[in-house]
């Protein structure tokens, strides 16, 4: 007689149910280092997840803890690293896998017969789920970017970059090679007046210094930017972009050629004189 299917196989937030449970998977060890560290009950019970407590155990429980903590891939029985060189962690999407393989689980295995899962399909899910997975995944991003450099997620189609992150004596850091002082430094070491990379330097330049203000990019006005000859900087006034509100953004020099805004753009200038 073949063995039952393990509901972790399948990679689907919810996946098919089944009656067993193997330990060795990823989200069975989440579920039981999170528990450990709460230091709840080793096995879960119906009176646990009575009434409300089983969306508070999901979204206020597990999943709370896994947005507000870095979550080593190869973790231990209390889900610390197990190799204290590697800083990679698991990303956003395989912690909602594992949050949603861990919730199929209490369904298929441990409370069948809870009011949430009452009149679901096998491939549906509680309505409450499905704002924690867009909110979870939210978090969960915003924790992670914030994180970066501590601890290096995969996956993710956006990570930031650092201005300076210094020139490594800080230890392995894995943007040492890959901040915006060095970027530029290799433009311009490069940069020939037909390549047009001097032009491809300040455009990196302004968007990185227009991030966070969409309406610089959107609605720059050059007739608006004025010389204050008391401070000896150009004021490159923006607008909001849902209000058209005018703010002033003075332009000072940094010690670093690469990242000036008068030297980048002056250079812009004269090649294309």
């Amino acid at each position: 007689m073949a063995a039952p299917k393990n509901p972790y196989v399948n990679k689907s937030n919810l996946s098919t149910p089944s009656s067993t449970l193997d330990t060795n998977t990823a989200a069975s060890r989440l579920a039981t280092g999170y528990r450990k560290l709460r230091q709840l009950p080793t096995v879960i019970t119906c009176e646990e997840l009575e009434g409300e407590n089983l969306e508070e155990y999901i979204v206020c429980g597990l999943g709370a803890y896994c947005t507000n903590n870095a979550i080593p891939r190869n973790f231990d029985d209390y889900l610390n690293s197990t190799n204290e060189d590697d800083n990679h962690c698991c990303m956003t999407t395989t912690l909602l896998n594992c949050i949603g393989q861990h919730l199929n689980y209490i369904r298929v295995t441990v409370y069948p017969d809870h009011p949430d899962f009452k009149n679901l399909k096998k491939d549906e899910h509680p309505p409450w789920y499905t704002a924690f997975r867009a909110d979870f995944t939210s978090a969960c991003n915003k924790f992670q970017l914030l994180s970066m450099g501590d601890h290096l997620f995969e996956g993710h189609d956006t990570q930031p970059l650092y201005r300076d992150v210094g020139d490594g004596k800080y230890g392995v850091n894995p943007f040492g090679k890959c901040d915006l002082k060095r970027i530029v430094t290799n433009i311009f070491k490069t940069a020939t007046p037909s390549n047009k990379k001097h032009e491809k330097a300040a455009w990196i330049i302004t968007t990185q210094e227009a991030i966070g203000r969409p309406g610089e990019c959107k609605f720059q006005d050059f007739n608006d930017w004025s010389y204050d000859y008391l401070l000896n900087v150009v004021d490159t006034l923006w607008k909001e972009s849902k209000t058209l509100k005018k703010y002033t953004m003075p332009r000072f020099t940094d010690e670093f050629f690469g990242l000036d805004w008068y030297c980048v753009l002056g250079v812009r200038s004269l090649f294309h004189v």
